[in-house]
C-alpha cells in the first residue's frame, strides 16, 4: 500500500504545488496497429475500433493536440511496450501484448513503474479518468494503491467501453 504521505517517494505537499490543472484520460494500446515503418504518434499507432471512435470524437487526428488543449484535458496510453507514456509520443511499431507475465514484469520495473506513478503524481486523483479495460485499471491501481473514476461502468464489453470514451470526449466539446 502507498503511504498517503509520499507517492513514488515524492512528499506530498510537493506533489500538492506540481498538480496539472488539467483532467487526464487513460487510454490502452492496442494490438491493432498502424502498420508505417516510421515513428508516429502513439494516438496514430492504434488503430482498433476504440481508437477509431475516440479519434473521430476529438475531430480526428490532425485535431487531437487542439482539441486536448482547449478542452483541457491530458490524453495518455498505457502500453504493454512504454508504459503510460503521452499520446503526442512518437512511437516505432512494436508488438507486445499486456499478459499477466508483462503485468509482473512492468510493476517490477522501476522504469515503467515510474511511467505510471511519477505521471499520475502530477494530478489531482478527482481529475484522473480511465478508460481502460480491467486488465490495465488493475495495473494501475496496484501501482498507485488506489482506485480511479472509470469513463465506463465496470464489467462492461467493448461496445460499451468504446461508447464510455466517446461520451466522455463529447462531454468535453
Amino acid at each position: 500500500m502507498v503511504d498517503p504521505s509520499e507517492v513514488s517517494g515524492v512528499p506530498t505537499e510537493q506533489i500538492l504545488k506540481e498538480v496539472s490543472p488539467n483532467e487526464v484520460l487513460i487510454l490502452p494500446c492496442g494490438s491493432a496497429k498502424n502498420p508505417a515503418d516510421c515513428a508516429v504518434e502513439a494516438f496514430e499507432r492504434y488503430s482498433s475500433p476504440m481508437w477509431n471512435e475516440a479519434r473521430k470524437a476529438m475531430g480526428g487526428p490532425k485535431n487531437i493536440p487542439k482539441f486536448l488543449k482547449d478542452m483541457g484535458v491530458d490524453l495518455k496510453i498505457l502500453s504493454a511496450e512504454h508504459g503510460l507514456m503521452d499520446a503526442g509520443k512518437r512511437i516505432e511499431n512494436y508488438d507486445r501484448e499486456l499478459t499477466p507475465e508483462r503485468l509482473e514484469e512492468i510493476k517490477g520495473d522501476e522504469n515503467l513503474r515510474g511511467t505510471i506513478s511519477n505521471t499520475l503524481a502530477q494530478y489531482d486523483p478527482d481529475k484522473i479518468f480511465l478508460g481502460t479495460p480491467s486488465k490495465y485499471t488493475k495495473l494501475i491501481t496496484d501501482i498507485m494503491g488506489r482506485d480511479y473514476k472509470s469513463v465506463f461502468p465496470e464489467g462492461s464489453g467493448i461496445g460499451k467501453q468504446k461508447q464510455g470514451i466517446v461520451n466522455y470526449l463529447k462531454s468535453k466539446s
